[in-house]
């Protein structure tokens, strides 16, 4: 979606303004997202269903659902310190820089927890907020409501996801060839201390 955006130069709201006069009489926002379906296309030939769940969608997320918009969200919510402890020991195939620093993770999160509050007030039918502990306690349900959300079947696969040959090429290979399971809920209680820069930051 980054590389369709560039015509709005900066992604701000100013820069989406002069994008769209400069179009005048034309679609601008069609556009966008006939860039955007072709890139899809080119990188995903085959036709599949496409679930873009690259970090940081949430601050371009207005352009996202202006230009796209039959598009669903699912927006992933989860306990801050655990999502901290979580982020802090991944190994991101890409650089994020947010993730290097407790104190920056924090500030990053308050800014998520901004955008979430905006962006669902605004479009309360297009996104969807799926918290992580309900999904990992109850999955049959809230898997089930995702799918309604998003217009898709109810196919048995989807619950035996982890059954799956097909290969995966992200970080998260590893979860994605196991069950869904409870056992990271609560576990940052164990690392208070060391997460305390990000939970006197994200806290105060």
């Amino acid at each position: 979606m980054q590389p369709a955006l560039i015509p709005t130069i900066d992604y701000s709201y100013q820069g989406a303004l002069r994008y769209q006069t400069n179009l005048d009489g034309k679609d601008p926002w069609g556009a966008i997202a006939s860039d955007y379906h072709r890139m899809i296309s080119e990188r995903f030939p085959n036709g599949q269903l496409i679930v873009d769940k690259t970090l940081n969608q949430s601050m371009l997320m207005g352009l996202i659902l202006h230009c796209l918009p039959d598009a669903r969200v699912i927006w992933m919510r989860r306990n801050a310190a655990d999502n901290a402890l979580s982020a802090y020991t991944a190994y991101f195939t890409s650089a994020i820089p947010w993730s290097w620093c407790l104190k920056d993770m924090a500030a990053h999160f308050r800014l998520e927890d901004r955008l979430f509050a905006h962006w669902k007030s605004l479009y309360p039918d297009r996104i969807m907020e799926l918290r992580y502990e309900d999904l990992v306690t109850d999955p049959s349900t809230w898997i089930g409501s995702l799918l309604n959300h998003v217009g898709l079947p109810h196919e048995p696969q989807v619950y035996d996801f982890h059954k799956s040959k097909r290969p995966i090429l992200t970080a998260s290979v590893q979860q994605v060839r196991s069950k869904i399971s409870d056992s990271s809920v609560g576990k940052s209680q164990r690392f208070l201390d060391q997460l305390s820069p990000f939970l006197n930051t994200y806290y105060k």
